[in-house]
């Protein structure tokens, strides 16, 4: 094979030849049988079929060639992928200055500015690319390099434009969450490459893998640009350690980002895997969600201004190189803390995560016992039944003491863990001092952070770019444009920063398998990305701040069995992944009408269908809750409730509990209902006569046995054995009445 050193070009021309002399030899088995070009999803490479059986000279050179044209186009069209990307990162700025595209002009018509992963239709990247010009970033692009020509092989016509880009294909049926990844206990699932039917040839490995690290450097220099030497240099690289925030001598001052070595290698080795994965597989997907407040579902701003979206478009280019699907889900919900969200991780964000997330910022204050939480149910609901590794716990908020040392511990114990520090990050921002001073900062920078030789007025104007867009208040500043709502450049920086250590890794994991390839062939040894087995090899460790015995005589108001069992949601909230209260009506309808046999309790009813289970019963906005889809700005965060008043029918909700516990816990919570509303929206009273919900758990009258402080939970009951149980609501009282999330394990 070539040397360490050798130049990209004759590297690419040596792993040719080595196909050659595999295939002429027999030894080659994807030469010695019909021949499938698979490429990756970035490449949108048509397949290419070589007839088997015996070889002559002149088969040899016309399969050469042909392997050779593939080579070319390959490297044709992922060059123009990263350009196209490259332009559609751009999106932020290009999409969202009126004087550029009015914020209208950026939806196609009956679209919105909705999730990247949703049931809203999204302005995605490559509908933004129809509206950018990609040529003026091909700056970022390093010169392309020449594909090795055999002799007598006529060179491409310098005038022949690239193959134009098909629509990207969908991923494939493939193997559950989990399989292409290292299985429990060590083992290693089977990777395919050039011994699988969608196997890759040793070419498209190394021009692949070549790609990712230009992708990479062309997204750092973006980077560089975009925020000037100065600031590039100083927040754009990773602390080793976690500092808990820097805030003393010896750790001062903190990077912005940080992610310890032992965290890095496990990312670099997921990454690993996923490269190596069979093309076309669910394996080959990297799922990230974002949790948290209004601040992170982007109120004030368009949706997909985001610092979710933001991150998306910042690695979007590198994953289209590598052939894996980016999946970012931005499910923040305005006016939440992390419970009850905590105990619905896998219902809310879905349980095939590779990373998660939640903005612990303004309604969390000082509960680092549900931040605790939130990061062990992740772990439990995702990883919990084998079959998935644990997800990257993603700490995304300002400098925070016990909150780092929370993810500290879990990084001690085996787990990924990463941050950022944005009031770090603020800190290395130039203020702006006048007028012509933001006329010479890079324009992400400008009005950011604002000296006070600015006006609030004049900073504050410069601070959102967003107009509502449909409604009585069209053409209106969007709502929510409030001091404690960040605006678009906060956001940008923001997701850019909570990228870097995603993007690093998945550049370090391509180095890696390039240099493996380049001394023994396109197979990574699985050895390469084994991961320790959860919980066999990695355990959670003991609750830090969790739970009444937690490590440092924290005041919890956690009970002890939520931090270290996974808990069952079904939530009326809006964006979801999994079942709601109608789910459990239906079962609840389907076991009474089936006595004895058990009905799956699954999604199967659209929303809004309670009252079919249970007359006069409905999930709605509660009364002081606003439509965010109202003002078509792309917003998806809807606080629906169950509500009633006296006179619905009851409503029976079936539930199973099958956890390792002898005794199960089943609660209820109720939506944050405005105070203005006091008089029409009444919280459930079951301790009095005059109480304006009646429960009964299995045919016996219960009454709440006690709140969850510090939340709007309540336990119904601590005591169910293992099984189906059924719990009836009768609404009494006058006032409207509801649930938002029914919990249980």
């Amino acid at each position: 094979m070539a040397p360490r050193d050798a130049s990209r070009g004759n590297q690419n021309l040596m792993l040719a030849l080595f196909a050659a002399m595999a295939f002429a030899a027999g030894m080659y088995r994807g030469f010695s049988e019909p021949y499938t070009g698979s490429t990756p999803l970035s490449a949108r490479v048509g397949e290419t079929t070589v007839p088997g059986g015996p070889h002559s000279i002149s088969d040899l050179e016309r399969t050469l060639e042909q392997q050779q044209k593939l080579i070319s186009q390959l490297v044709k069209v992922q060059q123009q992928q990263l350009e196209l990307s490259r332009a559609a990162e751009q999106t932020t700025p290009a999409l969202y200055e009126a004087k550029a595209l009015a914020p209208s002009e950026a939806f196609p018509s009956g679209a919105t500015a909705g999730s990247v992963e949703g049931k809203r239709a999204d302005i995605t990247a490559d509908e933004a690319l129809s509206r950018l010009n990609a040529a003026q970033f091909a700056k970022w692009l390093a010169p392309q390099q020449p594909t090795p020509r055999t002799a007598g092989t006529p060179a491409p016509p310098a005038s022949k434009p690239a193959p134009k880009p098909a629509p990207e294909p969908e991923l494939e049926p493939g193997p559950e969450p989990g399989e292409g990844l290292p299985k429990p206990g060590g083992g290693a699932a089977p990777v395919g490459h050039s011994h699988s039917a969608k196997g890759w040839e040793p070419a498209v490995v190394a021009h692949t893998l070549e790609n990712v690290a230009k992708a990479h450097a062309a997204t750092r220099q973006l980077l560089r640009e975009r925020y000037g030497e100065a600031l590039f240099a100083k927040a754009f690289r990773l602390d080793p350690e976690i500092k808990f925030g820097g805030r003393s001598k010896e750790a001062s001052p903190a990077t912005p980002v940080f992610l310890d070595p032992g965290s890095r290698e496990l990312l670099v080795r997921r990454f690993l895997a996923k490269l190596a994965a069979p093309i076309g597989t669910s394996a080959k997907r990297f799922v990230v969600a974002f949790g948290g407040h209004s601040s992170a579902a982007a109120h004030g701003n368009l949706y997909n201004q985001s610092y979710a979206h933001a991150f998306e478009r910042l690695l979007a280019p590198a994953f289209k190189a590598a052939g894996v699907q980016l999946v970012v889900r931005n499910h923040a919900m305005g006016g939440t803390g992390c419970v009850p969200a905590a105990y619905c991780v896998s219902n809310v964000f879905g349980a095939d995560l590779d990373a998660i997330s939640w903005d612990f910022g303004m309604t969390d204050g000082r509960n680092i016992d549900h931040a605790e939480l939130y990061f062990r149910q992740a772990i439990l609901q995702v990883a919990g039944s084998g079959a998935r590794l644990p997800p990257l716990l993603m700490l995304t908020h300002n400098t925070d003491n016990p909150r780092e040392e929370m993810v500290r511990h879990f990084g001690k114990a085996g787990f990924e863990v990463s941050g950022i520090r944005m009031n770090n990050a603020l800190t290395l921002v130039p203020k702006t001092e006048s007028k012509e001073h933001a006329s010479t900062l890079p324009d992400a920078l400008r009005y950011l952070e604002c000296a006070n030789t600015v006006t609030l007025e004049e900073c504050k104007a410069h601070k959102f770019n967003c107009l509502q867009q449909c409604g009585s208040d069209k053409g209106k500043a969007c709502h929510g444009q409030v001091s404690w709502h960040p605006g678009w450049r906060y956001h940008m920086l923001k997701g850019d920063l909570a990228a870097l250590p995603i993007l690093e890794a998945l550049g370090e994991a391509a180095q890696r398998y390039q240099s493996f390839t380049m001394e023994l062939g396109p197979n990574l040894d699985p050895e390469l990305y084994k991961l320790p087995a959860f919980p066999a090899e990695r355990p959670l460790p003991k609750p830090l701040f969790c739970g009444p015995k937690n490590g440092r005589g924290f005041p919890s108001s956690v009970d002890a069995a939520l931090c270290s069992e996974a808990t069952r949601c079904a939530t009326s909230y809006e964006p979801r992944k999994g079942q709601g209260p109608h789910d459990l009506a239906a079962a609840a309808a389907a076991a009474a009408s089936n006595p004895g046999k058990k009905a799956p309790i699954k999604s199967s009813a659209p929303l809004l269908s309670l009252a079919e289970a249970a007359p006069g019963w409905a999930v709605q906005l509660a009364p002081g809750e606003g439509d965010n889809t109202a003002s078509c700005t792309g917003h998806v965060d809807q606080k629906f409730n169950a509500l009633a008043r006296q006179g619905a029918a009851p409503l029976s909700l079936e539930v199973e509990t099958k956890g390792p516990l002898a005794r199960g816990l089943l609660m209820l919570c109720e939506g944050p209902f405005s105070a203005r509303f006091a008089k029409e929206v009444g919280f459930f009273n079951t301790s009095t006569p005059g109480g304006n919900v009646a429960l009964e758990l299995d045919g016996k009258p219960v009454h709440y046995q006690r709140k969850v402080s510090k939340s709007l939970c309540s336990v119904v009951s601590d005591r169910l054995a293992p099984g189906r149980h059924t719990l009836k609501i009768t609404p009494k009282g006058k006032a409207l009445t509801g649930f938002s999330h029914v919990i249980w394990l």
